[in-house]
């Protein structure tokens, strides 16, 4: 494995990119790139919005019904943030950064001898150049949410796929685990016809604190340092409070299965 690979170093990997990827100034092709996925990306935005709407009308009253009651409260949707006139910068951070790009690309590339990621099929190879996430009540509520979300199509009139949603290709849901970070919720990818993907993360209202503290500890982590940092040292509590949040929605959902047997 070359040297770049060693540790992450921005220009020494646009060096090699360049060098043995493609002829071109990387980093400007990202900034294109992404200055078109937000100039172009308007319309599936809006489509997305109505169709989290859409699951929220359904599946909030489901989990009350469901859980006789137990389980209450409202999804937050992150729709104020895809409209730039309304909220410039939270439209601005619906899109990954370049040196984020840049970074993933590195990760990426470590482990290939060939067909490597670049400006040319980038698109396809990293899901969440345009990410987004909606708050749920607890770790049920996202796994019905995305569950509901997964199978749109199963009860929203034709008509209406027709006239609101006719640009969604499919949506693949998955639950997504990063255990060395303490990571741990449910995601969604939004594909469209014309090759566009919006990643769409579910995670509860529990864990939506830690997720905020953490952000900057797996940014570190992620790209070689180790997630353990000695014992006592914030980085390690805030990884174990992370499976600490994780147990703790899990016994939850235990509960809620077995109060509801004695109502």
């Amino acid at each position: 494995m070359p040297q770049t690979f060693d540790n992450y170093d921005k220009s020494l990997y646009l060096e090699w990119h360049r060098e043995t990827v493609e002829d071109v100034d990387f980093e400007k092709s990202l900034i294109d790139i992404r200055h078109n996925l937000k100039a172009n990306s308007q319309g599936h935005l809006s489509s997305l919005a109505q169709l989290l709407i859409q699951i929220k009308v359904r599946t909030e009253p489901e989990c009350r019904l469901q859980s006789k009651g137990l389980l209450t409260g409202e999804f937050q949707l992150p729709i104020n943030s895809f409209s730039e006139q309304s909220s410039p910068d939270n439209f601005d951070a619906l899109f990954k950064s370049v040196d984020s790009i840049i970074e993933k690309c590195w990760r990426k590339n470590a482990k290939r001898k060939s067909e490597y990621v670049s400006s040319q099929n980038i698109n396809n190879e990293i899901t969440d150049l345009i990410r987004t996430s909606v708050v749920c009540p607890t770790l049920l509520h996202a796994k019905m949410f995305s569950e509901r979300l997964q199978s749109w199509r199963d009860f929203i009139p034709e008509d209406e796929i027709n006239e609101y949603f006719d640009k969604i290709d499919r949506i693949v849901v998955d639950e997504e685990a990063k255990p060395a970070s303490g990571y741990f919720a449910y995601h969604a990818l939004v594909y469209f016809i014309d090759g566009l993907i919006i990643e769409v993360q579910f995670y509860s209202l529990l864990s939506s604190a830690w997720r905020n503290m953490s952000h900057k500890l797996y940014e570190k982590t992620r790209i070689g340092s180790s997630p353990f940092m000695g014992p006592g040292s914030p980085e390690a509590r805030l990884i174990s409070l992370g499976h600490m949040l994780h147990l703790a929605e899990f016994e939850l959902n235990r509960l809620t299965d077995d109060l509801k047997r004695t109502i």
